[in-house]
């Protein structure tokens, strides 16, 4: 089995998320999927500033930071799509962005959770993608909820 850092290594894709978090800490709204909540070995974090700090004026600083696995394969933005649906993520990322995270192109993440959990990431995921496009909620009634 190769490591996440091998560079010989093939991209990673698809996994099942047992583990879903979802939560604002020190001014930064989080979202992660995780294959566990201990002894994680496949995930995918998302997290961004819930209001500008003034310190970082650049236009990267408001862009969704993802990390896939450990802090070497991260990247902010590079999201061209996030589709959100009540037992999976189907995520299309910008060529750069898979690159760095040494990730797919196109991953599914399938999960399976409470609906309490689930309410908690639909809430978190819409504040991450305020004002950023491409994400869109399938889980609620009636169409889909395009953010």
């Amino acid at each position: 089995m190769t490591q996440h850092g091998d560079p010989a290594a093939p991209p990673h894709g698809d996994f099942f998320a047992t583990y879903l978090y979802a939560e604002e800490q020190d001014g930064l709204v989080m979202v992660g999927f995780a294959d566990s909540d201990y002894e994680t070995r496949d995930y995918l974090l998302m997290q961004r500033p819930l209001a500008p700090s003034g310190l970082d004026p650049a236009p990267a600083a408001d862009e969704i930071r993802i990390q896939r696995n450990d802090e070497a394969h991260a990247a902010r933005g590079g999201i061209r799509s996030f589709d959100l649906f009540e037992d999976r993520a189907s995520i299309e990322f910008e060529p750069a962005a898979a690159k760095q995270l040494a990730i797919a192109p196109q991953v599914v993440i399938n999960f399976s959770t409470c609906s309490y959990k689930f309410r908690e990431v639909r809430t978190h995921m819409q504040k991450l993608f305020a004002g950023h496009p491409g994400y869109t909620d399938h889980a609620g009634p009636g169409q889909p909820e395009v953010v």
